[in-house]
């Protein structure tokens, strides 16, 4: 999807040497080097801002090997100013287990569509990975989903000309 709106996406706990950037921009993904790694332990804690409403349909999260994978994802929608703590404690939007078989192959996790529209901040609570070691890595993260799109009621031409100029002013 290409709706993010980078500069406002931010990562908790990453490497500065291996940035939430590594995994987003497709133009640097699979490069050897390029992915997103976890600082002082296994979490990560991702907030990924959208240019305007989406409907989130799937994600797609790959790892570079198979202990350093997650294991799992909490997602929260709409969660402003998520921090480890709430994301341990509150309940996510919808949480997806990853066998390492579906993060070595980047396999499309599907998400509770229902819950997922109308989305304009998702956020991304990884708490482990397969080899309980200190290093998370992602190379890849995908969300699959398209644009909301805003319609309203229309005024005919006849009410719009049978408007009177009091009915546009505030009193």
């Amino acid at each position: 999807m290409d709706q993010l709106e980078l500069p406002q996406c931010h990562c908790l706990n990453a490497s500065s040497d291996h940035t939430l950037r590594h995994a987003l921009a497709a133009e640097t993904r699979g490069e050897a080097g390029s992915y997103l790694q976890s600082d002082a332990d296994e979490e990560l804690c991702i907030t990924l801002k959208f240019m305007q409403a989406v409907k989130i349909s799937a994600i797609i999260v790959q790892g570079v090997d198979g202990e350093s994978a997650p294991t799992s994802l909490k997602l929260f929608k709409n969660k402003v100013g998520l921090d480890f703590d709430s994301a341990k404690s509150d309940k996510p939007t919808q949480e997806i287990a990853l066998s390492k078989a579906d993060v070595a192959s980047g396999t499309k996790m599907e998400t509770r569509f229902v819950n997922f529209q109308d989305c304009q901040t998702l956020s991304i609570f990884i708490g482990g990975n397969h080899g309980e070691i200190d290093e998370t890595k992602i190379s890849k993260i995908a969300v699959l989903g398209e644009l909301v799109l805003q319609s309203g009621l229309k005024r005919t031409a006849e009410e719009q000309a049978s408007a009177s100029k009091g009915d546009w002013l505030n009193p």
